[in-house]
């Protein structure tokens, strides 16, 4: 349970008395200042709160509000992580001294990576590869619901689990092939590599996972059928570019000779 009170004993030179938060958990209670004060004839003990309608009142009251709500809401977030609750606990994690509760997520180093591209995007950063960041983004999402029913998770439980079933599923619930898989992996990798160089995590588990692209064959045309090609008469003007770019040794997209005016 939340409560404000006056503690009325501590008034200051000026005349003000500091209004104290306590936090009773499991029956054991704890009492610390909230940082303001006011006369005491302005408190109004039954509503928690200032009296009147002033500017002053009114921001007070307002803060007052936001500390309880903080106060629940990581109560929630130590919940969420397994801690047994305690009002000195709870008076830690308001004031931001459970290190737990600041470990950053997957998606947190996600979205600051893209933040940071979505700038860049027609000057350094190509409009399709920051597209392949904000899709790989989704994918991350999408199998962290299906996996683990969680919107994220924690960068310490990116393991070689997580890794191998995120290339799992793209092989099989997207039905990707491995150099498409591989390209996702490679930004995980990035990511993780972000998170170590700020000191997020000291560790970055893709580097024990051997992420390799399958080789792509091409296909070349042998002497003879230059040859042939060199040799072939035919009005049709882009053929003979064709032609002259064969017989230099060049390649040229056959796409861009059928789409030609």
């Amino acid at each position: 349970m939340v409560y404000f009170s006056l503690r009325e004993s501590k008034q200051n030179k000026k005349g003000l008395s500091p209004i104290e938060v306590s936090i009773t958990t499991n029956g054991k209670r704890i009492y610390f200042s909230t940082g303001k004060h006011v006369p005491a004839t302005d408190w109004n003990k039954e509503k928690q709160a200032v009296k009147g309608k002033s500017e002053e009142a009114q921001l007070i009251n307002g803060y007052l509000i936001q500390l309880r709500n903080k106060i629940y809401q990581k109560e929630i977030e130590l919940l969420q992580k397994g801690y047994l609750i305690t009002a000195e606990l709870l008076k830690e994690a308001i004031t931001d001294k459970v290190e737990a509760l600041n470990e950053k997520t997957l998606l947190d180093v996600l979205n600051e990576h893209n933040t940071e591209r979505k700038a860049m995007v027609g000057k350094t950063v190509a409009p399709a590869t920051y597209w392949v960041f904000e899709y790989t983004g989704r994918l991350f999402k999408e199998f962290i619901q299906q996996k683990y029913e969680r919107k994220d998770l924690y960068l310490r439980e990116i393991n070689l689990g997580f890794i191998q079933g995120f290339h799992a599923y793209l092989l099989g619930e997207k039905k990707m092939g491995q150099n498409s898989c591989t390209k996702h992996l490679k930004f995980l990798k990035k990511l993780l590599n972000l998170a170590v160089a700020n000191s997020y995590i000291s560790y970055n588990p893709v580097n024990a996972y051997k992420v390799e692209r399958e080789p792509v064959e091409v296909d070349f045309l042998n002497e003879e059928e230059l040859r042939k090609i060199i040799n072939f008469d035919t009005p049709c003007q882009d053929w003979s570019v064709l032609k002259t770019c064969s017989s230099l040794g060049a390649s040229l997209d056959l796409a861009t000779l059928i789409l030609r005016p």
